[in-house]
């Protein structure tokens, strides 16, 4: 059973949504964060790069992989907030709220893709 919120305007005319409606949109919505969540883990990252660097030669591996997995689970957080959002939506009745699935988890397999090529790389 889906809950459905009636909302009424000044003219007196009402609009309905039903859960799976509210859950597609906060999927959607959940997409433009991924901005604010990269300049966050940018933040976190080059922070804790900063604080365990001894700037003494190359970084040891481990330093490089301390910094980059909390900077990481950061920058996918919009993913897995569409991810949540859409298939809840989607099981509510809302089929496609696969569309900002699939662009979140695009999003954010780029984002891991160029933080993983940017750790080997250099």
């Amino acid at each position: 059973m889906s809950v459905v919120t009636v909302r009424t305007d000044a003219e007196g005319s009402q609009a309905t949504r039903t859960a799976a409606d509210t859950a597609y949109h906060r999927a959607w919505w959940s997409l433009p964060f991924y901005a604010v969540s990269l300049v966050v883990s940018l933040a976190i990252g080059g922070g804790l790069y900063a604080a365990l660097d001894d700037g003494v030669g190359d970084p040891a591996v481990w330093v490089s992989a301390v910094a980059m997995t909390p900077a990481l689970l950061v920058a996918v957080v919009p993913g897995a907030a569409a991810l949540w959002f859409g298939r809840l939506a989607a099981r509510l009745g809302r089929p496609d709220a696969r569309v900002p699935v699939m662009a979140g988890l695009a999003i954010g397999a780029v984002v891991v893709a160029a933080d993983l090529l940017a750790f080997l790389v250099g």
